[in-house]
């Protein structure tokens, strides 16, 4: 038994040796792959909020743009090019999550430092992470969904500089339109909807929170104070597995209870939208008017006006410029709305 189970092991490590060098020699003839895998290559690591994912609205559209841009590498950057991304329960394990994925900093491939890495803060709240996250001087930060005024006031911003970016989409034109229909709405008393108030909720992060999607500002433009308006924050939610049923129980008050007169909803609570269209779907009454912000619940019919910025194609193709593009080279802010495409709506104004 020994020597045949020696004679099998000696076989095998002449064949592992024969496959070494046949590999070897199969390297050398093609140049390029040896070329590909010793760069050290580039990562980038997308962070989202605890509870974000499978909203159906903005956070699966930053994720499904990270895999878009997967689909645009070609197979010889697959080691070169490192995606992942960082959720988890809670605010707390993210950060500690963040910190782990900070100390890595080298490829599981070549064990060699990245040359160039790339952090995707996907919420305003996660800005405070750049305070205690060391970050390397060729590690760059691209900050989505805030607005100017806080992201120039991001913690180390000036040690940053040219390595720290914005990415926002507007969905002024179509708060514009939104505007343009409660007017028409509320000044045809013969109308199917001629009965409703003009004022408007706005469902939203928390009071006084400015958010990117312009509405509330385009709003505030448009009326001039002449517009009742009430701000829903998202804290009224609470936490834990009674968020969704304390959801549905808001959109029954605000179904039910004439709150400032208000008869329009702006619900632009992310993952706790899925909730509020749960409950308008089968309950909500004609007075109402519902505008859902990047949510649009799969298989659905429109059954609510609807606002979609796409989050997903801006991302990749994001993505896809910074990996070609010199250290620290992208614009620091990039804006997108209606006006080059990534905003679509179906609010439509009916003449009665």
């Amino acid at each position: 038994m020994f020597r045949c189970r020696f004679r099998f092991e000696l076989l095998r490590f002449w064949l592992v040796c024969l496959t070494v060098i046949l590999l070897s020699s199969c390297s050398k003839e093609e140049g390029e792959s040896v070329v590909a895998q010793s760069v050290p290559g580039v990562e980038i690591c997308v962070v989202f909020s605890p509870g974000a994912l499978g909203d159906q609205g903005y956070a699966d559209r930053v994720l499904t743009g990270l895999f878009l841009f997967d689909d645009q590498l070609a197979s010889e950057d697959y080691d070169h090019v490192q995606l992942r991304y960082i959720t988890a329960a809670d605010d707390d394990i993210v950060h500690s999550e963040l910190l782990r994925w900070n100390e890595q900093g080298t490829s599981p491939y070549s064990r060699q430092a990245y040359e160039r890495r790339l952090l995707v803060l996907t919420d305003q709240k996660q800005l405070a992470y750049l305070a205690d996250t060391p970050l390397s001087e060729t590690d760059e930060v691209l900050v989505m969904n805030v607005i100017d005024e806080i992201f120039e006031q991001a913690p180390r911003a000036d040690w940053l500089g040219s390595r720290l970016h914005l990415l926002n989409i507007s969905a002024a034109e179509s708060a514009r339109k939104l505007c343009r229909l409660i007017d028409h709405d509320t000044s045809h008393p013969d109308s199917p909807h001629g009965y409703r108030q003009r004022g408007v909720w706005l469902l939203q992060g928390d009071e006084g929170e400015l958010l990117t999607d312009s509405i509330a500002q385009v709003i505030g433009e448009y009326y001039q104070g002449n517009i009742e308006t009430t701000v829903i924050p998202s804290f009224m939610v609470g936490d834990g597995n009674d968020a969704f049923q304390n959801t549905y129980e808001i959109g029954y008050t605000i179904d039910h209870v004439d709150f400032g007169d208000c008869s329009y909803a702006v619900c632009n609570w992310g993952a706790y939208n899925a909730a509020l269209y749960a409950y308008f779907q089968l309950w909500g009454k004609d007075e109402k008017e519902i505008i859902f912000v990047d949510t649009k619940i799969a298989d659905s019919t429109d059954d609510f006006p609807t606002i979609i910025r796409d989050y997903d194609r801006a991302l990749s193709q994001w993505l896809a410029r910074w990996v070609s593009a010199p250290a620290a080279t992208m614009p620091q802010k990039e804006w997108h709305g209606a006006w080059d495409g990534y905003v679509t709506d179906n609010i439509t104004i009916n003449d009665d």
